[in-house]
């Protein structure tokens, strides 16, 4: 059984609903007026990532005749990465106004090299991250907002399932696919 980390069709899985909390959180920084929007993703192969993927790309085209324009990253999760990515985006799209990376750790990273790489920018670019992360509630200058994956819930969902499973006398059980609704946390 495997818990975010899906091997398609292979084994019994949970996971958070990746697709309905990065369409949610699109859409809230498009209704905040956010146009040009930059998503820096993790590696594709990952099921997450194409989960996240497909999700922002469908929620940017419907709000396409408005002007939303978005802008797809692929990362290896380094800050490296994050850095070269950043840089990218602050030279080629100077319009960028909002952004959402993968995790939280990338999007502190991002925020940072921002204040870093432009000090004395005015201009306000809104942030959104994954993970909900305790310490996001006590920093100064928190991203807009962060996807929380509930993962307290993902374990009891997984613990059921094992019990289930251990219960029946049919060791051929079809493989389940289980999502646990993920909660955006606005800061």
């Amino acid at each position: 059984m495997f818990i975010e980390r899906i091997p398609m069709n292979k084994y019994h899985c949970i996971s958070a609903d990746l697709y309905h909390a990065t369409f949610e959180i699109t859409e809230k920084l498009i209704s905040r007026g956010c146009k040009k929007i930059a998503f820096i993703n993790g590696p594709r192969n990952l099921s997450s990532a194409k989960e996240r993927r497909k999700a922002f790309l469908q929620t940017c085209s419907l709000y396409a005749a408005n002007g939303v324009k978005p802008l797809v990253f692929d990362s290896d999760l380094t800050v490296e990465s994050v850095h070269t990515t950043m840089k990218k985006i602050l030279t080629l799209h100077e319009d960028i106004s909002a952004i959402i990376l993968y995790t939280d750790e990338l999007c502190m990273e991002a925020m940072r090299f921002l204040r870093n790489y432009s000090p004395d920018t005015k201009k306000e670019i809104l942030f959104a991250g994954y993970d909900n992360i305790p310490f996001l509630k006590y920093l100064d200058h928190p991203p807009f907002a962060s996807v929380d994956m509930l993962p307290f819930q993902q374990g009891e969902k997984a613990a059921e399932l094992l019990i289930e499973l251990m219960n029946k006398r049919d060791n051929q059980a079809p493989v389940q696919n289980l999502k646990v609704a993920a909660q955006i946390v606005y800061y």
